[in-house]
């Protein structure tokens, strides 16, 4: 009888045992795993931004000489035009990302959106804004043309990423 209840004894403090090491596997893999969708997220996000600061100012900017900015797209129409693709939540760019060859322009960005898969974490969900930017104040949006766009990039995961992670840049004429 008394070496049954040490035998139980045992077997419950080595289930319990078990029970937590593997609670601390799992936290550590996830624990890895948020680190790795971090620095995957930054990368990913700072790839759009080079991506889109290689295009144009704005697709009826020239180079031949210094435009006024009544001579650039109105706020209302900062986006694809009519020959690019338009990519939303409904229907994301998806890799091979047409957005490279597709857009000419910063502003087509405007309200874009790409799922990213990579090696190790798949799902990331990627969204741009663009918007025309006070000239003394590039955190302010403003309806009026001027010579700064503002593109902010926000990547979301729904398993890796407690909050989305998010960066911006200025593009000046």
């Amino acid at each position: 009888m008394g070496q049954q209840i040490i035998t139980v004894m045992a077997l419950v403090l080595l289930t319990i045992a078990i029970v937590g090491a593997n609670r601390l596997i799992v936290e550590s893999i996830n624990t890895r795993m948020e680190g790795e969708a971090l620095h995957l997220a930054a990368g990913i996000a700072q790839s759009l931004l080079d991506e889109a600061k290689s295009k144009k100012f704005d697709h009826k900017a020239v180079e031949t000489y210094y435009q006024a900015t009544s001579e650039f797209t109105a706020a209302t129409s900062l986006g694809p035009d009519g020959t690019e693709p338009g990519f939303s939540t409904i229907s994301p760019d998806v890799f091979p990302f047409r957005s490279i060859g597709n857009y000419n322009d910063f502003d087509d960005y405007r309200n874009y959106v790409r799922v990213v898969n990579t090696g190790t974490i798949q799902g990331f969900i990627v969204k741009a804004t663009v918007t025309y930017v006070a000239t003394g104040n590039p955190e302010s949006a403003t309806t009026t043309r001027t010579y700064w766009k503002r593109m902010n990039v926000t990547v979301e995961h729904p398993t890796y990423l407690k909050k989305p992670i998010q960066l911006s840049t200025i593009k000046v004429y």
